[in-house]
């Protein structure tokens, strides 16, 4: 009981800090029984030669706390096709309609996270939990995923940090896809927006400042962090037919490796109070 009441308190100390966004509605709170049809997609894939055995997304009541969250987790082991590169892995709930939301706030808890390596591929297994998707295209008329422009506010901890175990690290990512499948991007801004430590929520939020060209990037009552675009802002995104499959999601990258043992990467992520911009 006296454990319940003190993470109250923290939960309440955590919202009273996020600044205010009057425009910001409350999309989910996963308060019913199961996951809303009416509001998420989910969708889970691995590239060839992965295998990603431990896979589940599900409301849950917390046993020590009693609170609901959404859990997504996904425990996935390398490709053993070669000794280069990385493969990828995700497990997602996409917004049923993404084309309008321009903004997302979440507050997320990581569990449990693990990352083992290679020893012929020198490459870093990276588990994340993110939240954004694809905002733009550079061109008028996209067909693909080619020269979409995404973003992503992203928090885990990968093989190579050098932090305590229990401090993961949070980062916005903003890169634009090379190809129809975005199997390959080229970076447009990277930036460190702080830690977290495991087992305590944070509140994350991505935005995109169209009217200042530029993607915004914050944790909690942390200042706002900022990377320019650098890409000209074209049509609506290709990805889901313009409608960027905003999400939710647990990543992998693990390194390709042909030795013994397999690489593997873990993470187990909580989600809740999602807010955006506006109901889709």
């Amino acid at each position: 009981m006296k454990a319940a009441l003190i993470f109250c308190v923290f939960m309440v100390a955590v919202l009273a800090a996020l600044p205010a966004s009057a425009q910001l509605v409350l999309y989910d709170d996963f308060q019913g029984k199961v996951i809303d049809p009416g509001k998420w997609v989910g969708r889970g894939v691995s590239d060839t030669g992965v295998a990603s055995l431990d896979h589940a997304r599900f409301i849950l009541v917390d046993p020590i706390f009693g609170l609901k969250w959404l859990d997504i987790f996904n425990r996935s082991y390398a490709a053993q096709s070669s000794d280069t590169g990385r493969s990828t892995a995700f497990n997602r709930l996409q917004f049923i309609n993404g084309s309008g939301i321009t903004e997302i706030v979440a507050t997320v808890m990581i569990r449990k996270v693990q990352a083992t390596t290679c020893s012929s591929n020198a490459a870093v297994t990276n588990p994340q939990a993110r939240i954004g998707g694809m905002y733009f295209n550079t061109g008028a008329t996209p067909v693909d995923q080619t020269n979409d422009v995404f973003a992503f506010i992203t928090i885990g901890r990968p093989s190579d940090s050098v932090n305590p175990k229990y401090e993961l690290d949070v980062t916005g990512v903003v890169a634009i896809c090379n190809d129809a499948t975005c199997s390959t991007n080229t970076p447009i801004g990277n930036v460190d927006v702080g830690s977290a430590l495991l087992n305590f929520p944070v509140r994350l939020r991505i935005a995109w400042d169209q009217a200042n060209n530029r993607f915004i990037f914050q944790r909690g009552k942390a200042p706002e962090v900022y990377v320019n675009n650098t890409a000209t802002v074209g049509g609506p995104p290709g990805t889901g037919s313009g409608d960027g499959n905003k999400r939710l999601e647990v990543n992998h990258q693990i390194p390709n490796c042909t030795s013994l043992p397999r690489p593997m990467s873990f993470i187990d992520a909580y989600f809740d109070n999602i807010k955006v911009n506006q109901i889709p």
